[in-house]
């Protein structure tokens, strides 16, 4: 893995994704995994706030995005719902810009997010 590596797929996701240097990303993923070590590695490239949680915890990653204006995440589908069970309301993460899903977790509970979009 080279610098030219971590930079060429920092720039991709900016693009894919759009990019707010105001950026606050929830990690509750271990930093040993691609998932949690990708975006600890990517945002101070451009310039926005890590927010790490070490392991996952719903009411506390709730509390996090509330206090700490978290504005993206990545969880998987399962754990979002239990997150949105333990919020007081949708008010405390008003804020989120998104979420992103792993595509296979995404299509084993597209009910389930349906649902909850709804």
């Amino acid at each position: 893995l080279t610098a030219a590596n971590v930079a060429a797929t920092a720039v991709a996701t900016a693009c894919r994704l759009g990019h707010d240097r105001d950026d606050r990303w929830l990690v509750t993923r271990p930093l040993d995994r691609p998932s949690g070590l990708w975006p600890a590695v990517r945002l101070p490239i451009y310039g926005s706030t890590v927010v790490v949680r070490r392991g996952f915890e719903p009411g506390a990653c709730v509390d996090d995005i509330a206090e700490q204006n978290v504005t993206c995440a990545r969880f998987r589908p399962e754990a979002l719902r239990t997150m949105l069970d333990a919020a007081p309301s949708l008010d405390v993460v008003e804020h989120v810009r998104f979420v992103l899903f792993d595509e296979q977790a995404l299509a084993a509970h597209e009910d389930a997010l349906s649902e909850l979009l709804d």
